[in-house]
């Protein structure tokens, strides 16, 4: 029996995102989803969320940069964007 591994993301997306397609460096881009992340989850404990809608909130948001660039969108507006999706979500 062959096991099929489906990935989220292929190498090639993890290795060459859209940022760094648009010049973005991988330091900054690297600091920039570790500053949302951080973000989403501090906005979590102020709006009293529970912990997995914070963490789906987080991954959402990983996610999205995979196929967007930060170049064009902001951080803050597409954290809160993921963790009210995912506060609707977990509901």
């Amino acid at each position: 029996m062959e096991i099929n591994f489906t990935p989220l993301a292929t190498i090639s997306q993890i290795k060459q995102t859209p940022s760094r397609k648009d010049g973005i460096p991988a330091d900054l881009e690297d600091d920039l989803r570790a500053y949302g992340a951080k973000m989403i989850q501090q906005a979590g404990v102020l709006l009293k969320q529970k912990q997995v809608a914070m963490s789906t909130a987080q991954v959402l948001f990983q996610r999205f940069w995979y196929t967007s660039s930060l170049e064009k969108y902001g951080i803050a507006e597409i954290g809160m964007g993921a963790l009210y999706l995912a506060s609707k979500l977990e509901e």
